[in-house]
């Protein structure tokens, strides 16, 4: 799956700071809310929480995946999350900082629709050195372009 498909300026966000999770949720999904792919913000945050309560989203690396399907989903969308240097406190149950955020938003109609993006992201995420030069974008055009010309 092509990530250009998905990646557009306005769906990064550079220098997300910490806070609890559910904040660290909300400023995440916000561009969703913004173009309208989320509906009811408290319902999306409410799928994420429940979704990360079941198991941590986050990976070895550091990097989070946070996802949920939710009736509060209009079309599959994702945000990129770029935290401030060091990364942020994510999972309570990881002693890890999170660098990365790859949130997606899923129609509770189309509860497959996410595997295919799910799976380029993570194979980007693979390689660390894709992983440093993403963190280290100036602008969140430049983070979009990088992320979209990937091929993966």
């Amino acid at each position: 799956m092509l990530l250009k498909n998905f990646m557009k300026a306005d769906r990064v966000i550079l220098g997300l700071e910490g806070g609890s999770q559910e904040q660290i949720l909300r400023t995440l999904i916000a561009p969703m809310v913004q173009i309208g792919t989320v509906t009811d913000p408290d319902q999306m945050v409410a799928d994420l929480l429940r979704r990360e309560s079941e198991v941590t989203t986050v990976i070895d690396n550091g990097i989070a995946f946070p996802h949920a399907r939710s009736n509060a989903v209009r079309a599959l969308s994702l945000t990129v999350g770029i935290a401030v240097e060091g990364g942020v406190s994510f999972a309570s149950a990881a002693n890890l900082k999170t660098p990365l955020f790859f949130c997606l938003a899923i129609p509770a109609f189309a509860p497959t629709a996410h595997m295919r993006l799910l799976q380029s992201l993570a194979l980007f995420s693979r390689e660390m050195n894709r992983v440093e030069r993403l963190l280290q974008s100036a602008t969140p055009a430049a983070a979009a372009r990088y992320l979209g010309n990937f091929k993966g």
